[in-house]
């Protein structure tokens, strides 16, 4: 059968109950566990079982007392309970302790904001990096409703959507992103993370919100696409300039109404590398011009219908970039001042020419020709280099300030709302000392002066501005001088910090508050330890006394013992002496009786007499009393009788009873020693009892 001790068992420490039991049994040596125990009422405490075998007369009783019941052999085992309930408390309380804070210390070391929040969609708890980010408090913030909090700022659709909706039914998303515009903070771009997760001790689910800030990610691949269409167009301008110029393309025309010129012309320029095309007149000329790109064109002066000035002047407005070079053998100041007035000349040549210096002065002008067009194609690349330069800067979200002499000349969109002005006019024209606080004007008079003399670029500093309306912001500034509109400047990019600073301000107040809450809460937790420690001596005190008790219960045990046996010693003298006496004073008459002349009745009342006699000094019914003690009165009468030789109906006559009475007896004696339906002689079987 089960041990009722382990009744009292947790049900699920019972196996280390048993592997308890069994160690001890099979070793013999002390053993020690905790488990958990039942009280007889229904609550559980912690215990700490120290149990060993007991030695000893106690243990030989013990065992003797079970073999006479018929039971197994098993030896006693000594139990000392002692109960460990606040100990394990107290162990609760630092593993919970430490758990909270390596999670806690996780959730606080995660760079992104994160929120928990209960099934009702109310925050539980939030991380520095939350009130870092989104400017709120933890009074505010703890036990708030979410969309609730910063006076409604994350009421937003998607988001309710998000939490409401699709949480329930996937219990997770990710990289969901929410484009909101926040009262402290502006307009952000945030992508969501969430887990749905189940508490351990309880059936209540939270929430875990992790949020993650990429507005300046966006703005940083906004500006990297138009740095990258500005890099390839520059690289495209710096292509196109280092390029050759082609070969062939130096195309020049020649017009005379002569034709023995134009021959002479054309063989004077065969070999040169230029092509030549010629034109009888000034009407064929332009209208040669109209369809192919004609770099110097030279003409004579006195032709019929259209004189050369005339011709120039006209190539002039057509095509002002095409060098026109006048050849004429009849030059006055008249038509000298009309050619250059009107027709821009570039050069004249006289009749008749020298081939070397015309082939020289026409190689002259196709170069100059060359080199201009050069000119302005670079401007060009310029311009446009520029064009996305500013157009960069007009949609940067950090304030860009161009200054000369620290007036200000130019401020983007992002400088105009930093200083609080409406547009560029309240800043165009004035001082940029104005701005700048009186504590940082010396440092910034001779940063300015130094990127003026060295012309080399200003390392990052922090600055303090004055906005319009007179509040202090303080700045991160890197001043780089340029040309702006062909003049020296100076480029200051800026980045407003004071958000940053707030935040590092309030970060360092709420550092201090939590590590003032952190050791109010460490000297509560040393206090409860001291008090669990005072507890746990005291129950080890009442332990030390409970084995002190043992102890002294054993010695008690050990010396009721002896006394025991020094008092079966005396039923032994005191049997002996009965017995004795009854040898000598009362059996000597019973045989007197017996030899008289007696009824049969009285016979057999006196054999009666004499048999129970002989029974009570003799050890038959000391050994059937302890041995069977669950006879009857009358068994143990009958059992007498049948041990004396008597029949059924002798003992009936004998104790005045039926002869059914006595079988009946006769059945239940051999039922109790356990000679039911076997052949054994009862009578016989009673003998050996007596000895």
């Amino acid at each position: 059968a089960q041990p009722i001790f382990s009744q009292f068992i947790h049900i699920e420490d019972q196996d280390i109950y048993y592997r308890f039991r069994k160690q001890l049994l099979e070793t013999g040596e002390r053993q020690a566990c905790e488990l958990r125990m039942v009280k007889k009422d229904g609550p559980v405490f912690w215990a700490q079982l120290e149990a060993t075998v007991a030695q000893g007369p106690a243990n030989d009783s013990f065992r003797q007392c079970r073999a006479e019941a018929g039971q197994a052999d098993e030896p006693v085992i000594r139990v000392v309970m002692s109960d460990i309930a606040a100990e394990h408390r107290l162990k609760e309380a630092n593993l919970l302790l430490e758990s909270s804070r390596y999670a806690e210390s996780i959730v606080e070391t995660v760079r992104e904001p994160l929120l928990v929040l209960d099934a009702d969609l109310k925050i539980i708890s939030a991380n520095r990096s939350f009130y870092r980010s989104f400017q709120v408090a933890p009074a505010e913030t703890i036990g708030s409703f979410i969309y609730d909090l910063g006076n409604g700022q994350w009421n937003i659709p998607s988001l309710r959507e998000l939490l409401e909706t699709i949480l329930p039914q996937k219990t997770t998303f990710d990289d969901y992103e929410v484009e909101h515009d926040f009262a402290a903070i502006g307009r952000r771009t945030m992508l969501l993370n969430a887990r749905q997760i189940q508490r351990v001790l309880g059936k209540e689910r939270i929430i875990l919100l992790a949020i993650e800030d990429i507005t300046e990610l966006k703005l940083k691949e906004a500006n990297n696409l138009l740095e990258q269409m500005v890099e390839e167009r520059t690289k495209q301008l710096r292509r196109e300039s280092e390029a050759p110029p082609a070969e062939g393309t130096d195309t020049i025309l020649l017009v005379d109404d002569d034709p023995h010129v134009l021959s002479a012309l054309n063989h004077c320029l065969r070999n040169t590398g230029h092509e030549v095309l010629t034109a009888d007149g000034g009407i064929q000329a332009l209208e040669i011009m109209e369809t192919t790109k004609i770099k110097v064109i030279v003409s004579d002066e006195q032709m019929e219908g259209m004189s050369g000035s005339e011709l120039l002047a006209e190539v002039r407005q057509r095509s002002p970039h095409t060098l026109r070079i006048l050849l004429t053998g009849h030059a006055t100041l008249e038509m000298s001042m009309r050619a250059v007035n009107e027709g821009g000349v570039y050069r004249f040549l006289t009749k008749p020419w020298n081939n070397a210096l015309l082939r020289l002065a026409l190689s002259a002008a196709t170069e100059k020709y060359n080199l201009e067009a050069e000119k302005r194609r670079l401007q060009d690349a310029l311009r446009q280099s520029e064009i996305h330069y500013w157009t960069v800067v007009e949609f940067s979200p950090h304030a860009v300030v161009v200054h000369r002499n620290l007036t200000i000349i130019y401020a983007n969109p992002a400088a105009i709302r930093m200083f609080g002005a409406a547009s560029l006019k309240d800043l165009a024209g004035s001082s940029l000392l104005d701005r700048i606080h009186l504590d940082d004007r010396r440092a910034v008079l001779s940063r300015v002066q130094k990127m003026n003399l060295e012309g080399m670029n200003a390392p990052m500093s922090e600055q303090k501005y004055l906005r319009l309306d007179g509040t202090i912001i303080t700045v991160e500034v890197q001043g780089t001088p340029i040309l702006y509109e062909g003049l020296p400047a100076i480029h200051a990019a800026i980045h407003d910090i004071t958000d940053r600073k707030c935040a590092e301000k309030a970060l360092q107040l709420l550092h201090n508050g939590l590590e003032h809450l952190v050791a109010e809460r460490t000297e509560e937790l040393r206090r409860t330890n001291e008090e669990l420690t005072t507890e746990i001596t005291a129950h080890k005190l009442t332990e030390e006394a409970l084995t002190a008790q043992s102890r002294e219960l054993e010695e008690t045990n050990t010396a009721l013992h002896v006394m025991l046996r020094h008092r079966e010693e005396d039923l032994q003298q005191t049997e002996q002496k009965i017995v004795a006496n009854l040898q000598k004073l009362v059996l000597p008459y019973i045989t007197e009786l017996k030899q008289l002349r007696l009824s049969p009745d009285q016979s057999n009342r006196v054999e009666i007499i004499d048999a129970n006699l002989q029974h009570v000094i003799s050890p038959f019914l000391q050994n059937l009393s302890t041995r069977y003690s669950t006879f009857t009165p009358r068994e143990i009468q009958v059992a007498n009788l049948i041990m004396e030789g008597k029949t059924s109906k002798e003992i009936a006559v004998l104790v005045n009873s039926a002869y059914r009475s006595i079988d009946f007896h006769r059945n239940n004696i051999r039922k109790k020693l356990g000679l039911h339906g076997k052949v054994t002689n009862l009578r016989t079987f009673l003998l050996t009892l007596s000895y």
